[in-house]
């Protein structure tokens, strides 16, 4: 299906044209769930974010990122209410967010099972998922594309699961979830909790949330992915830890990051060429005359 979609859009179709053809395929789908054909959509295990992102009048990606600014403020403002209302779940799941830039399905089914400190890894391999004829939400024993995922432990995500694990002790002892929420169906947050947290947090701090530009949670991605491939990083590591495909992630993170990678080559290579006499002995001696003291 992603294979699919990215043909589709090469080259890029509008985002309306995207929107109708996933409304057929998705009609489809749910007919042949009714006839019993299939089990699950596949339109389950696959971020649809993804691919209207890319589409003709979109953004582009630099623009639908947060910057490094906003990103610390965020950080800064959900640390804050964590202290104010520890008990909430939700406020916590979003700062996990900000750290490992999930999906949202991947979070609120996190157990303290997919901890692996020895390992020093999460697994990510559970996803919560919406029927959309019944609205009821569940737990899927599946990631998206049905591979298990290891997000490393970093330090500070260390540290963010010491606190939780206080504040879990405190107000959930013995629960198995990371994120409870004892009066949901599930035992977990809602679907849609770690989004609405989001967009009033973002009213609170007057950044801006445009659904032209698709600047939702799922916006982390799009930071943590380019910044992380102008690092340096491989697109087939980047899409194991993130869970996107090679093909995904060159279509919408690589040629920036490559560029951002390229600058010093290619900075070189015009002084080598175009660096006039003058200038390289206006260069030379600036380097030579000692500064005032």
């Amino acid at each position: 299906m992603e294979d699919f979609l990215i043909d589709v859009n090469a080259p890029p179709i509008k985002a309306k044209e995207m929107n109708n053809l996933l409304g057929i395929l998705n009609q489809t789908f749910k007919r042949a769930k009714r006839l019993k054909l299939i089990q699950n959509s596949p339109f389950d295990y696959v971020d649809l974010d993804d691919f209207y992102e890319s589409c003709l009048d979109i953004s582009p990606v630099g623009d639908r990122a947060y910057s490094n600014e906003q990103m610390l403020a965020l950080y800064s403002a959900t640390r804050a209410m964590e202290e104010d209302s520890p008990e909430d779940s939700v406020s916590w799941a979003y700062e996990l967010c900000l750290l490992m830039a999930p999906r949202r399905g991947e979070v609120p089914p996190l157990e303290w099972d997919d901890v692996d400190f020895n390992a020093g890894n999460f697994q990510i391999r559970k996803q919560l998922i919406k029927n959309d004829k019944t609205n009821e939400t569940a737990i899927k024993p599946r990631p998206k594309n049905k591979k298990i995922r290891y997000y490393p432990i970093t330090p500070m995500i260390s540290d963010f699961l010491q606190r939780l694990l206080s504040r879990n002790t405190e107000y959930y002892p013995d629960n198995p979830y990371l994120f409870p929420s004892p009066d949901d169906p599930n035992g977990i947050i809602r679907l849609r909790a770690i989004y609405e947290f989001h967009q009033q947090l973002c009213d609170r701090l007057e950044i801006p949330v445009d659904k032209e530009m698709i600047k939702g949670p799922h916006a982390f991605r799009r930071t943590h992915e380019s910044e992380i491939l102008s690092s340096g990083a491989s697109s087939e590591m980047t899409g194991r830890v993130y869970g996107n495909t090679p093909r995904t992630i060159a279509k919408h993170y690589e040629l920036s990051a490559e560029s951002k990678a390229a600058a010093p080559f290619i900075e070189k290579l015009q002084e080598q060429l175009f660096s006039l006499p003058e200038q390289s002995e206006k260069s030379e001696n600036t380097e030579e005359t000692p500064k005032p003291a």
